[in-house]
């Protein structure tokens, strides 16, 4: 009986050891693009929206407005957007080395807006939905005679087309998004050689506002898309997530209450992930020339536990003991945000000013976001003819 359990004994670290190891996360996409890091990659588009807690596809706008619907494009009159975003900085996701993430491009979206004919409009804009920059992973070579230094960073640069429809209480709207994926110093240990990668894709984008007051529904959907990349080291074939939106408002005079929802099917990158369900609410108040915005937006993590990071498994690997200073593994910790918002609009004559703050209020991924943004009608540069 002792013997028995002895070997129970003796066992049990082995099978644990191997259950970990068959639930270790391998990278299906590039690290830094992986929707796991989405926590601090994804940048907050339209500020209006931000404030009232990422909420707002029945709401109708700007060419800001396409980044939430683009069923909600009007433009009365021509009018160009400019937003300035600034991210904190934060803790890398599996917190061992003690380095940091940053956003050094205090970039949201440029974008411009027309009405091509009555109930049909159309808009451009460029912005940057996705930026992380990995401040830094350093290694002692030849025991210290020299430091190797890799900065991996991943910039999504989106440059999308749009087209609106408006007939009484239907809106339709289309977003093209030409997608260029920017991955530079992709980091692969055992391998000194800077990898620099881009890939383009055309991800469309469908959706629709029914207004029947005092409620409006809005909804969009983007198709799940095919991803390939081929780097010296390692091959990826997966796929860019199927995502599908529904909100609702409520109008009461010069109030707006908001309730929506976000599905990510992440489990398609990577069957250790679950998919990702976000709840959003906010809330709007105009008070003349003035709008004030409230919000809360709770994103749950896919995914905690142990995962390999990306290595050189070439005949060219580097076999310097110096790589055995990095471990080849990290722990993703668990990332849930519950994110609180505030926002302001102006109106003005030439268009409006706005700004907005987000942040987590968890602790487990804080990220906060300060925007501020301004609306301008092209027709204040036309030269006034003299009486």
């Amino acid at each position: 009986m002792n013997k028995y359990v002895a070997l129970i004994l003796l066992l049990c670290p082995i099978l644990v050891a191997n259950a970990q190891i068959a639930d270790t996360l391998h990278f299906n996409l590039p690290q830094y693009m992986d929707p796991v890091y989405d926590s601090y990659s994804e940048n907050f588009l339209n500020l209006n929206s931000t404030g009232k807690g990422g909420t707002g596809l029945t709401s109708l706008g700007g060419s800001e407005q396409v980044h939430l619907n683009p069923a909600g494009l009007i433009a009365p009159k021509a009018i160009v957007h400019l937003e300035m975003n600034v991210k904190n900085q934060m803790s890398e996701i599996d917190r061992l080395n003690n380095r940091r993430y940053v956003n050094p491009i205090p970039f949201g979206t440029f974008g411009v807006a027309m009405e091509l004919k009555p109930n049909l409009v159309t808009a451009f804009n460029y912005s940057m939905p996705k930026s992380i920059y990995y401040n830094e992973f350093e290694l002692n070579m030849l025991q210290e005679g020299y430091l190797l230094f890799r900065q991996p960073k991943y910039y999504l640069h989106q440059l999308t087309g749009t087209i609106a429809y408006h007939r009484e209480n239907l809106h339709l709207g289309l977003n093209l998004h030409n997608q260029l994926h920017y991955l530079d110093d992709i980091l692969f240990l055992g391998a000194y050689n800077r990898i620099t990668k881009t890939k383009y894709i055309l991800m469309p984008q469908a959706g629709a506002i029914i207004d029947f007051e005092p409620f409006s529904l809005g909804l969009t959907f983007s198709p799940e898309l095919p991803f390939k990349l081929d780097t010296p080291y390692q091959d990826y074939d997966s796929v860019i997530p199927m995502a599908a939106k529904l909100g609702a408002r409520y109008n009461n005079g010069n109030r707006n209450f908001y309730l929506e929802a976000d599905f990510e099917q992440t489990s398609q990158v990577n069957e250790l992930y679950d998919d990702r369900i976000s709840m959003s609410g906010g809330f709007e108040y105009r008070l003349r020339n003035h709008i004030y915005r409230a919000g809360l937006s709770y994103r749950p993590c896919i995914y905690t536990g142990y995962f390999l990071k990306p290595i050189n498994n070439s005949e060219y690997q580097d076999p310097s003991l110096a790589w055995n200073q990095i471990l080849p593994y990290g722990e993703i910790e668990n990332s849930d945000q519950l994110l609180g918002s505030i926002g302001f609009s102006y109106k003005l004559k030439f268009g409006d000013i706005s700004g907005a703050a987000i942040f987590d209020v968890l602790g487990n991924a804080p990220v906060g976001q300060f925007q501020l943004g301004m609306s301008v009608y092209t027709d204040i540069l036309k030269k006034k003819e003299l009486p």
